[in-house]
This record gives C-alpha cells, structure tokens and sequence, in this order.
C-alpha cells in the first residue's frame, strides 16, 4: 500500500518536459496518425489556414497560461515553448504539403495494385515495399538506386505498418513524411542539447535555440522525401556524441557514435566525412589518456565493429556484385539546361556580384546561380523553390531573410574563428572537431562543385550541419564578451554584438512569417 501510494505521489510530482526529446517522439506519432485518417487529412487540407490559426491561437493560450497564470518565467519553459512553437510549425507544414511536393529525382509510387516499380526515391521505397529484399540488379539500371538504402528501408517499413492497419494507398505515402519531420524535429533538439554542452545558458541560450527552431531549412527538410535528413540528424547526432564521449570516454558515448556515422552513411555516403574529426579526437584523448591504452583499444575496435559494417555494406555489396565503385555518384549530362558551362573557381567561390542577391529563390539561370555560397543561403531557406508562384509578401520577406542569412553568415563565421583562436571557450578537442568538420563539408563541397559543375549540386542539402558551427561560435562569442565584461569595454564589439542580435530577432520573425506562409502556399509553391 505505501509503495503504490509513493508511485502514485511520483506520478504526480513528474512535471511534462517540453524540451525533451521524447516531445519529438509525441509530436510525430501525432502527425503519423493525423495523416493515416482520409476524412480528416481532407478537412485539414482543405481548411489549412483555418486551422492554422487555430492551432496559433490553442499554443498562444497555452503559453499564456504557463507563463502568465502559472508564473513559469524561467528558462526551461521558455525554452521548451521555443521547441515547441517550432516543432507545431513543421508537424502542420508536413500535414499541409503533399508527400510529392519536392522534385528531388523522387520519382513516383506506381500504386499497390502492381509489382512494377518506377525509379528515384519513391521508387526505391516502393521497391523494398513490394519485394521485401534490396534490389537484385545493377543500381546503376534505375535512378537514385545508387544510394544506399537506409532511408528506403524506414519508408518501405512506415508504408507497411499503415497498410497492416488498413489506410488508404494515398494516405500510406502521405505518411511517409513522418520520417523526416521526425529526423529534422530531432536535428534542432540536438542542435540545442550541443549549446548546452558548451555551457550556453541564459538569454544567449533561449536565441540561439529560437534561431534553429524557427530555421526554415528544417520545415523544409520535414517534408522532402529524400535521404538528406535522415543523414542530416545522424551526422548532428555523431558530433553531439563525439563532445560527450571526450569529456566522457565511456563505451556507451562511443556506441553512439558508431552507431550515428554507420546510419549516417547507410543514408548517404558523404556522411563519412566526419570520419576524419571524430578520428581526430580519437587520438587526442587516447594521447592524453595512453596509460589506459587497453581500454581506449577495445573502444576503437568496438567502435569500428559497428560502423563498418553499417556504413560500408551497401558500397561494397554493389561492388562484389556488380562492379559498381565505392564512390559511384550518378552523372548528369553536361547537355542539361542546368549545366554551367562558364563557371570558374572564382565565380563559383568568390564575392557574388549584386544581382545574385537581387531575389530569395534560386532561378535556375547558370547566368544567375553561379555563386555557390549565395546559392547555399537561398536553397537552406527555400530549397529549389520556383519563385514565380509565391505571392508577393513571400517574394519579399524571402529577400529580407537572404539579407538577413548574408549578415549572419558573415559574423557567426567570424565568431566561430574567434572562439577557435580564443583560448578557453571550449576544450582542445573540441576546436579540432569543429574545426576539422566544418573545413571537411566544405572542401568536399566546393570539389563537388567542380567537378559537377551544376546549378543543383550548390545546395545547401549537401552539407545540411554545416550550420551549426557557426552557430556554436557566436554562441560562445556573445556569452564570453557578455560574462567578461568585454561588450562593456569595447564599444566596437559591443556594436557587433547589437548588430548581430538584431539581426538574429529579424531573422526569426521573418522565418516565423515564411513558416506560415510554407503552410498558406503548400500545395502550389513548388
């Protein structure tokens, strides 16, 4: 009897964390059921801004209440409101927009009533779907089979688990989409927890997750059907993981780790990459640590025992069988409209000239598009979004918010600089991770570019983490000169620093005004 009466006192002392990762968990299986019933998809499709301002309405009071009522002002509650706030607005975009709403080579479903499978993406998933095995033949014979089939494998395994429970065929490829909200949702929780493994506290903390959160690349991650986000988060994951298993080495941190680049790389090659920080920071802290040889030994070796072959099965399966290279990256013909014939190292990678920056959306005009790193900051906005059909208060604030992404880049990039250079911001290990990270995705980036020169390999999908560290360096630039005094002293910094915040408010209301407008615009914009 105490002990049910101690159980019961528990249960009701336990306070809901909105900040915890298990409120992803609720929000997807939600999403999943709400896009699994037909008569009620429908009436949310057809009554979309409707209902989004009723759901604005419900989180407002919600808040209200919390904050307001409840006198809950402190930082875990503004905090996990922030989360919130963004992960609503991904969940309602993903039951807004239709499952096809990219172009990504997707492909198409060729329905349940046949065996026949299409190529790309929706292909793939079909496939598995249908055959319950990965493909008997040479990948190289259908488009977007090269891939590695992680992401497929979840797609197949969600149509299937909604087709035992009787929803219709639409619906069953509506419901793929949980997938990647689920990836993204988790990708900007992630991004948060590794704010707080570098001690980011306070207001510093409540911005910088605001920026993530309301950061439209995630909305629009949550509702591509490619295998970007899947290795978006397990790439995230694996630094996050890699910063604790430094502070501590423990075999379950490493696991982790193994785990996160071996699924990373079972969704896209390229996800390996980060092989080459992580390892870094390997033999950083088995230097430091050499008396404990013997145990960092079995750690590494464990380590490699699941990522190998979780990383490297699909490679070198189609190798053996079918010849195909390690590395094989399909090819698109230099006759393709979206060809850059003219593009040199500097056009691609130098200052962009001023009519590049004259819209928020890419063109697809190799005359307009050549500058990579505009292109970067528009497709991690908006995607390959066609501009012609957005309507005018889109048109606009997508231009704000590019000038708002040039001005943050350019800082937040200076500031991960400083806090590298800086000592005492973060641990040796550290730096070296970010460091090594973030100069892999980009090196590899622009050789990618170069090697295919065209206007839809300078997307920002291809290197999807790359955010995050300089978003970590201005974190840790505006809390040290905050906590130092440093802002107070220099009227110049402490000038930077005013500009830097303003310009992140701007950036967040304006992503809040483009999330509603994603939803308003969803089913014509692409």
């Amino acid at each position: 009897m105490k002990k049910t009466e101690t159980l019961l006192h528990k249960m009701k002392t336990v306070s809901f964390d909105l900040s915890s990762w298990y409120t992803v968990l609720i929000g997807t299986i939600v999403v999943w059921i709400l896009s699994s019933i037909q008569p009620l998809y429908d009436i949310i499709a057809q009554h979309k801004n409707t209902f989004a301002v009723l759901l604005t309405l419900i989180y407002l009071m919600v808040a209200g209440y919390l904050v307001f009522v409840k006198g809950k002002k402190d930082t875990g509650t503004i905090l996990g409101l922030i989360l919130l706030a963004g992960l609503l607005l991904r969940s309602y975009y993903v039951l807004a927009a239709p499952y096809n709403i990219t172009i990504h080579d997707v492909g198409r479903f060729l329905g349940f009533d046949t065996d026949e499978t299409a190529g790309g993406h929706f292909g793939y998933m079909d496939y598995l779907f249908k055959n319950h095995a990965l493909p008997d033949f040479d990948p190289r014979e259908r488009w977007s089979f090269y891939n590695p089939p992680g992401f497929y494998i979840l797609g197949a395994l969600v149509m299937s688990i909604s087709h035992f429970f009787h929803v219709p065929e639409a619906m069953c490829y509506e419901t793929i989409q949980v997938i990647t909200l689920c990836f993204s949702n988790l990708t900007v929780w992630t991004g948060y927890r590794i704010l707080k493994e570098f001690s980011v506290k306070g207001k510093w903390l409540l911005l910088f997750t605001a920026l993530l959160s309301f950061h439209p690349f995630f909305a629009v991650m949550a509702v591509t059907l490619t295998n970007d986000c899947m290795a978006m988060y397990c790439m995230i994951l694996a630094v996050w993981y890699t910063m604790r298993w430094q502070n501590e080495p423990k075999l379950k941190n490493i696991i982790v780790i193994a785990f996160a680049v071996g699924c990373g790389m079972m969704a896209k090659l390229n996800a390996g990459l980060l092989a080459f920080a992580i390892g870094t920071v390997f033999l950083m802290v088995f230097i430091k640590n050499w008396r404990e040889w013997k145990k960092y030994i079995i750690q590494f070796a464990l380590f490699l025992a699941v990522c190998a072959p979780l990383g490297l099965f699909s490679p070198v399966r189609n190798l053996i069988h079918y010849d195909m290279p390690l590395t094989y990256v399909q090819q698109v013909a230099v006759t393709d409209w979206k060809y850059m014939a003219d593009a040199t190292f500097g056009s691609m990678f130098g200052l962009p000239p001023l009519s590049q920056m004259a819209s928020g959306f890419i063109t697809f005009d190799p005359a307009l598009d050549e500058n990579a790193w505009i292109q970067v900051l528009k497709t991690a906005l908006f995607d390959e979004m066609i501009p012609e059909l957005g309507n005018s208060l889109f048109g606009a604030c997508a231009l704000l918010l590019l000038w708002a992404s040039i001005l943050l880049a350019v800082f937040m990039n200076a500031a991960l600089v400083w806090s590298i250079c800086k000592k005492k911001t973060m641990k040796t290990e550290n730096k070296l991770l970010c460091a090594i990270a973030y100069l892999t995705l980009l090196v590899s980036f622009m050789s990618f570019c170069m090697k295919e020169p065209f206007t839809f390999t300078m997307e920002y999908r291809y290197i999807s983490i790359a955010l995050f560290f300089p978003v970590i360096g201005a974190a840790l630039w505006v809390q040290y000169g905050s906590e130092s005094g440093l802002f107070e002293k220099n009227k110049y910094l402490r000038l930077l620093k005013n500009i830097l915040v303003c310009g992140m408010l701007c950036f967040i209301v304006l992503s809040v005004v483009i999330h509603l407008d994603l939803i308003a615009w969803s089913h014509t914009y692409l």
